[in-house]
């Protein structure tokens, strides 16, 4: 382990430690890395931002979450909207896409940063189901 002064390419700074080997200047070469991506309170910055220019709720939860759920939501949802466009592209029918849009309102309005977090490797098939699930209860 090694720490890291990082300058990000938007010009924050900050210190990272870099677990691992040495022998050939890994931890060198990722430490270089990190100048070509911005730091992750920008990341998180451009995330909410889209993700709020794409009708989604505003999150609820920790500073630290919220920028994590960000991300994590920035990632899905559009490929859950393409996954729908492709349903309707190959003949699902209009109550099999009306299912689809619930889901998919169900989760464009989740609040909970902590939700988002708790189901960030789940697959996509998991994700409608949760939605599913909830849609249920609150009928």
């Amino acid at each position: 382990m090694a720490q890291y002064d990082i300058t990000y390419r938007c010009g924050h700074t900050d210190t990272v430690q870099i677990y691992g080997t040495n022998t050939h200047g890994e931890r060198e070469r990722k430490a270089a890395s990190y100048g070509y991506r911005d730091c992750p309170a920008c990341q998180a910055a451009k995330a909410g931002q889209a993700n709020k220019d794409a009708g989604l709720a505003t999150l609820e939860g920790s500073p630290k979450q919220v920028a994590w759920a960000e991300s994590i939501r920035g990632k899905f949802m559009p490929m859950l909207d393409q996954e729908r466009q492709g349903c309707a592209d190959h003949g699902a029918n209009a109550e099999q896409l009306a299912k689809i849009d619930t889901v998919l309102a169900w989760l464009r309005g989740q609040k909970s940063a902590a939700w988002w977090i708790d189901h960030r490797l789940s697959s996509h098939t998991a994700l409608r189901a949760a939605g599913q699930a909830v849609n249920k209860q609150e009928a």
